[in-house]
């Protein structure tokens, strides 16, 4: 009887061990799922008419990539930092946007990837708004500075 015992009891130990762990690991997911998403919602990145219209500098990011699916870029403005993300491809052509209000003249735009890729361009801000479209790929950044939003292709 005591064998018994002894073997019921160890396997009730294992069992308990192996789901608290189960347990905690479903709450660290369940955790950083949350905060994942805290995240992308708290840096507003989703296309909005009123950030539009309020703003001469709209960034369009895209991962086009078919050898990454997530490209870490940071990209900067008059060598300040106006965005730092992990683009993913997420059936391609997922685009997030960013936004910003400058003053008329001159201003740098430039990005630079997790892999040490660097593109830049000048923008000229004249009353006008302006619309950048990034487009990261696993070998390079393809930088389109036009007047009007044009789709990502």
């Amino acid at each position: 009887m005591n064998i018994i015992w002894v073997r019921f009891y160890r396997t009730y130990e294992l069992l308990k061990a192996n789901v608290c762990s189960g347990m905690l690991i479903a709450l660290l997911i369940l955790g950083s799922l949350v905060i994942y998403i805290m995240v992308r919602d708290n840096h507003d990145t989703y296309y909005s008419e009123e950030k539009m219209q309020n703003s001469n500098l709209i960034v369009a990011v895209t991962n086009q990539s078919f050898e990454k699916s997530k490209i870490k870029a940071i990209g900067y403005v008059d060598d300040e930092k106006f965005f730092s993300d992990i683009f993913i491809v997420a059936n391609q052509h997922r685009v997030t946007y960013f936004y910003k209000s400058l003053i008329n003249g001159k201003h740098s735009f430039k990005v630079v990837t997790s892999d040490d890729l660097v593109n830049s361009v000048d923008i000229d801000i004249d009353n006008d708004k302006k619309y950048v479209n990034v487009s990261l790929y696993e070998d390079n950044i393809d930088l389109r500075v036009t007047d009007t939003l044009m789709l990502i292709d």
